[in-house]
């Protein structure tokens, strides 16, 4: 089993605030090294005895929903979203299956550094049973992929958001 981590770089600014340089940085961050990181273990998930499983941790944002001032990070999800997709149909034959986990709004210390009590109340309102995942709701989703259980389960995307996607408006409470 192999898991992408959600290694991230994510440049915040409208169409054009923000540099190629930084778009391309973006793109190399979250798209590229999953790219690289999946090559570079095809023969390692070959030769597992009960298949192989590459998990890319994904997002809401760029796939399924859009945020303004965030097109770098929504390009590379989407993009990261179509190696899945291409990887879990040219890889069954050789027994891996290729699959996302796309957290939505998770509680994590770095979200809570960034934001005050009154702006992550907001956030957790936003979710339709009033609170945020946690690291560990992402870590239930990708053990379960991992799993033999989700052998046959192949180029899917497991949406981790507490139904923030299915509202009318995902980010607005």
């Amino acid at each position: 089993t192999v898991v992408f981590g959600s290694a991230t770089f994510d440049p915040r600014g409208g169409l054009g605030a923000v540099s190629l340089e930084q778009v391309t940085e973006s793109l190399t961050v979250n798209l590229l090294s999953a790219y690289s990181a999946l090559t570079a273990a095809i023969n390692h998930l070959t030769d597992s005895d009960r298949g192989g499983r590459f998990i890319a941790i994904s997002s809401i944002t760029g796939p399924r929903t859009g945020l303004s001032g965030m097109a770098p990070y929504a390009m590379a999800k989407a993009g990261l979203e179509g190696l899945v997709r291409t990887a879990a149909i040219e890889l069954a034959s050789v027994g891996i299956t290729v699959n996302a986990v796309e957290p939505g709004l998770i509680r994590t210390e770095s979200l809570e550094a960034n934001y005050g009590p009154e702006r992550l109340a907001l956030m957790d309102a936003m979710i339709p049973g009033g609170a945020m995942g946690t690291p560990q709701d992402i870590a239930a989703a990708v053990q379960f992929l991992a799993s033999s259980g989700a052998r046959h389960i192949n180029g899917a995307v497991l949406v981790v958001d507490g139904a923030l996607t299915l509202t009318e408006n995902p980010y607005a409470p």
